[in-house]
């Protein structure tokens, strides 16, 4: 959540932030012209020239009532991540979306890889697999208990692969097919039509795969259920 204000109501902005049964991260304020940032558990201003409308987005998270925000200096640092690409789909919402790769088998789509990175493509069509790593971009607030797709019971957030997180980060393992100049055919997709890419990796076997014992709560569900839901999106998407 952004709280935005002028510098004079910025005071007024971290009073309101506090009060809000849900704690947020930071209050955005103007400045000389200047977007500036505050941290609200410090309640002391840090200045930032030209922050980005796409930072200010990135950054900001809700917390838990009660809960402090992370005070400035601590190993949990701000990051800033750059689209790289676009996912192309057949899938324009949640409801009827395969919920993994493995139950989009053949479903094609394709990747349109910034022409700035068409270069980095070198190599990769040796791999008959590769990794996608993508913003969930519609994806509504994170809750720490959430009843994932496939089960009927409430799991611990960590546990699943729900779209909604702290920082909704998705990753799919889907078949290459063809790479012409900066567009990627790809098959067995999962993600929703204009999905932001934000990196590619090849699958490579001897390194991804493992001869696994447990499998958590998913040993216990029987899994008939492949397909998604609105359930995670967010309030203005459903």
């Amino acid at each position: 959540m952004v709280w935005k204000c002028n510098y004079f109501e910025k005071q007024a902005a971290i009073a309101k932030a506090i009060a809000h049964p849900v704690r947020v991260a930071v209050v955005e304020f103007i400045k000389d012209g200047e977007q500036c940032v505050c941290d609200i558990a410090d309640a002391v201003c840090t200045e930032r020239s030209n922050l980005s409308k796409h930072l200010s987005i990135m950054v900001v998270a809700e917390l838990p009532a009660g809960k402090p925000a992370l005070r400035q200096g601590s190993n949990m640092n701000k990051i800033e991540l750059k689209q790289i690409g676009i996912i192309h789909t057949p899938f324009v919402e949640a409801a009827g979306t395969p919920i993994q790769p493995v139950t989009g088998k053949g479903v094609k789509g394709w990747v349109e890889l910034d022409a700035a990175y068409a270069d980095g493509l070198k190599d990769m069509d040796g791999f008959e697999r590769i990794w996608l790593l993508f913003w969930c971009d519609r994806a509504g607030d994170f809750k720490l208990h959430v009843k994932p797709y496939m089960d009927t019971q409430t799991r611990g957030l960590f546990s699943t692969r729900a779209p909604s997180r702290p920082n909704p980060i998705g990753m799919s393992c889907v078949k290459l097919m063809s790479i012409d100049g900066n567009r990627l055919e790809i098959e067995d997709v999962d993600m929703l039509d204009g999905t932001p890419l934000l990196d590619i990796k090849p699958y490579v076997a001897k390194f991804d795969t493992f001869d696994v014992q447990r499998n958590g709560w998913t040993d216990t569900v029987t899994g008939e259920n492949t397909e998604a839901d609105d359930r995670f999106l967010k309030e203005d998407q459903t």
